[in-house]
Parts: C-alpha cells; structure tokens; sequence
C-alpha cells in the first residue's frame, strides 16, 4: 500500500516537472526572439563610428631614405549601416591599404628639406575603393602624417673578416684575403657617417695546414641597402723555417764630441719565413740600433744596460727576435 503511493506521488512529480520545463524553455525561446529582433533593429540603423585599418607605404622618394616610423593603422570616422560596420570591427584579417608615396603630394615642412608631411584628407579615394560602397568616410585620423627623411648616399666600406682558425705544427699564415675586400653602402648619410667598415658572418676554419677558401656572407647595417652581400675569404698557409744572422750593431742620435761603445758589437737576429720567401732574405735588410738618447736616459744609466731596437727587416720575416736585446755600453769623450 505505502509503495503504490510512493509511486503515484513520484509520478505526480515528474508531470509537474515536464510542465514547469515547458514554460522555461518557452520563456527562453520568446527572450532570444526578441533579443534576435532587437539585434535586427539595431543593425539596420545608421552609426557614425571609428574603425582602425591597417596600412602601408610603398615607392618613398629615390634619393632619401626614411629615418622615422610610420603608422601601420589609420582611424577612419565612417557612417555605415550597423551590419556593414560590424564585418569591420570583429575582421582580424583587413588586407592593408597600400599608400603609393609616388602619386601622393608630400609638403616640405618649413623648408627642412628633411621633414615633410602627407595630409591625409586626400587620401579617402584609396580607402573608398577598398572599402564597401555602404560605407562614407567622413575623416581619416590624423590629418597628417609626418615623414623624416635623410639624404641616401652611397660609400664604399671595407670588408673585414672575422674569422678564427689554428695551424698544424711548422706552418705559418703566409697571406689572408678577402675579395672583394669592399662593398657599395648606401643609406642615410647620418648612419654612414659613423660606419668605419663592414665584417663577414663568424666563421671558424679549424686546424690548417692547406690553403682555404670560403664563401661568407657580410652583416648589413640597420636602414642601409649593400650592393653585394657575399664575398670569398681566403687563407694561404705554408710550411716555414728558421733563420739566423750576426748584425752589427748601429749608434743612433750620437753627439759628435762623444763615443758610444755597446758590448757586444754585434746582435743575433733569429727570425721565420716561410719556405718559398726564405731565399729573399738577406742579411743587410736586418738593421740594429742602439739610442744614445736611451743610454743617457737615467733608467738606463742606472741599469748600465742598453736596449737593442729593430729599425730594419725583410716582410717576409716574422717572429724575429734579437739575442741579446740588452748589451753593455760605454760613453766616452772625443
């Protein structure tokens, strides 16, 4: 008996739900009809509003280069229909204006011949023919656009590159070139004014002990345009070997009335040259010198030790060292 009532009552309950369900949703159904309508309305209606649309600009003067940044949206006051307007307002995907600089008028502010500017009231016939014919332009914000510009100028910069590499045991760098070893820059003169010379990419060759060659590309410079972007670095490596001569030594800066003795005479040049330049090398290209002037000089009397100096050597000498760099030295009276 308790369970058949338990029963009728849980069925008077879900047909009381079902009947309470229906009305909700009729409810709901009737508020977005409405709303639906509302919104219809409202689109349908005129709306003078703001849309920001993206730009660019194209074909600036040939012979000076832009310093300063320009917009990349402009804020058009439009009046439109509330469904023409609002494809505008949510689109994420606006294909940008293009700005054509050369059919466009720019003023000269003030006789700068640097600053001009381009007054954007003229410009409503490059959006009106990208824009919907449903849509006025009433303005376009700001009414001026400002351009910087710096007369372009062209130089030629050297090339250095900037490489890194070591050498096998007995071999030596006999030459490094880069071709070319300089390129046409052209930019702002303000910019090229402060560029002393351009280098390549980074580049490490390695261990060498054969001759080399490489393709680098050299960095540009913010605002500027270079002719060519590449150039050939190469090294030349050769075995070496070691020389030795005795060098008289020479007095320099002597007064006439004194005499200047070094103990030894003589100095040692030891110096390397690479294989093929080593028959070059001659004994009289070598030229030592003792300074009196140093030898006056208190450190030195101190010491009683005199300096030796390189004055003279082949180019195809390196690492040359002289033994001993310092000698004894007596000054005596004519």
């Amino acid at each position: 008996m308790r369970l058949q009532s338990l029963n009728k009552y849980k069925s008077y309950l879900s047909i009381r739900n079902i009947k309470k369900h229906r009305s909700l949703i009729t409810y709901l159904i009737f508020v977005l009809i409405s709303v639906f309508l509302w919104f219809l309305t409202t689109l349908s209606k005129n709306y003078v509003t703001t849309v920001s649309y993206p730009v660019v600009f194209s074909k600036f003067p040939s012979n000076k280069i832009l310093v300063n940044k320009l917009p990349n949206h402009l804020s058009l006051k439009v009046d439109a229909y509330g469904f023409t307007l609002i494809k505008y307002k949510i689109s994420r995907s606006l294909a940008p204006i293009n700005i054509d600089l050369s059919e466009n008028t720019l003023f000269e502010l003030s006789k700068s011949n640097s600053r001009y500017f381009l007054l954007t009231k003229y410009l409503h016939s490059e959006f009106s023919s990208q824009l919907s014919g449903n849509i006025k332009i009433l303005d376009i914000i700001p009414d001026s656009i400002y351009f910087d510009f710096s007369p372009k100028v062209k130089r030629k910069i050297s090339v250095k590159a900037d490489i890194s590499y070591s050498l096998q045991k007995q071999f030596i760098t006999k030459d490094t070139l880069v071709f070319p070893d300089s390129v046409w820059l052209s930019g702002p003169k303000s910019v090229l004014d402060t560029v002393k010379y351009l280098t390549t990419l980074p580049y490490d060759f390695g261990e060498l002990k054969n001759n080399v060659s490489k393709s680098l590309s050299v960095t540009g410079y913010d605002g500027c345009d270079i002719d060519e972007n590449k150039v050939d670095v190469k090294i030349f490596v050769e075995k070496f070997t070691e020389g030795e001569y005795e060098i008289p030594i020479k007095i320099v800066n002597l007064p006439d009335s004194l005499d200047l003795k070094t103990f030894p005479d003589k100095a040692k040049i030891r110096y390397k040259a690479a294989l093929s330049d080593f028959h070059n090398i001659r004994k009289e290209q070598f030229v030592i010198v003792a300074d009196y002037n140093l030898a006056n000089s208190s450190k030195e009397i101190k010491k009683q030790k005199l300096k030796l100096n390189l004055k003279r050597s082949p180019t195809y000498a390196y690492s040359i060292e002289i033994v001993p760099e310092y000698v004894d030295f007596l000054i005596e009276v004519k």
